[in-house]
């Protein structure tokens, strides 16, 4: 899967440092969202069995934005974005993978 990054997060009238923590936050959130649609499939456990680390990644990411502790709210900071906007953002889209996952696994 490509990275949306600077692409999509890019703004020219922003400092390039911005922008740099506008990428953090997009990996970070792009790697919730797959610990999120991922998380209930046991084919995704069977894959990675051996790469714990990636799994681990993922996971890490959803909690950052789920526990919006010290570093999630500099990073934030940082990259000029509200930090309870973007929390209850990335939540809710990670909760409606979850929700689609449990559907698929239980139907």
């Amino acid at each position: 899967m490509t990275h949306l990054c600077s692409a999509n997060v890019y703004a020219e009238n922003m400092p390039v440092e911005v922008n740099l923590w506008r990428n953090v936050i997009l990996l970070a959130f792009e790697d919730a969202v797959k610990y999120a649609k991922k998380s209930n499939r046991n084919s995704f456990h069977k894959l990675h069995h051996n790469n714990k680390a990636l799994l681990d990644d993922y996971e890490s990411s959803y909690e950052w934005f789920r526990q919006g502790g010290k570093d999630y709210m500099k990073v934030c900071e940082y990259a000029q974005v509200n930090h309870n906007w973007l929390q209850t953002f990335v939540l809710k889209k990670c909760e409606e993978q979850f929700t689609k996952n449990a559907k698929k696994f239980l139907f």
